[in-house]
């Protein structure tokens, strides 16, 4: 039987020593898809996918099947929806997406900055 594609939205902890954290952010924002039979069994597989890379999640916030056209945050996040799916498919392992919490940091500076001028 072939498993589905999962789309977690989420906030989580970065740790220093996870791999993607670039910058020394505490947490990023994004989507995880995760390939599962059942959404209980996505969501175990996404905490796993975390405590391996030294993350935790701190908020989920939708969890729901690729496919079902609810997706929410992908103008937020462009192509890399759908670029995580594809490698979900392909390497049967979760693949994660999202912002930094000190992108976001400079991303919100840029936005007062530009609506004070």
């Amino acid at each position: 039987m072939n498993k589905d594609i999962w789309l977690i939205y989420h906030k989580s902890s970065l740790s220093p020593r996870s791999s993607i954290n670039m910058d020394g952010s505490d947490y990023m924002v994004g989507v995880s898809a995760v390939p599962a039979r059942e959404m209980m069994e996505a969501i175990e597989l996404f905490k796993e996918h975390l405590r391996e890379d030294y993350m935790a999640p701190m908020e989920l916030w939708k969890c729901v099947k690729w496919g079902s056209g609810d997706y929410g945050l992908e103008s937020e996040i462009g192509s890399d929806i759908e670029e995580s799916v594809t490698l979900a498919q392909a390497s049967n392992t979760t693949i994660t997406t999202g912002l930094s919490s000190e992108f976001l940091a400079d991303l919100e500076e840029e936005l007062v900055t530009v609506k004070a001028e």
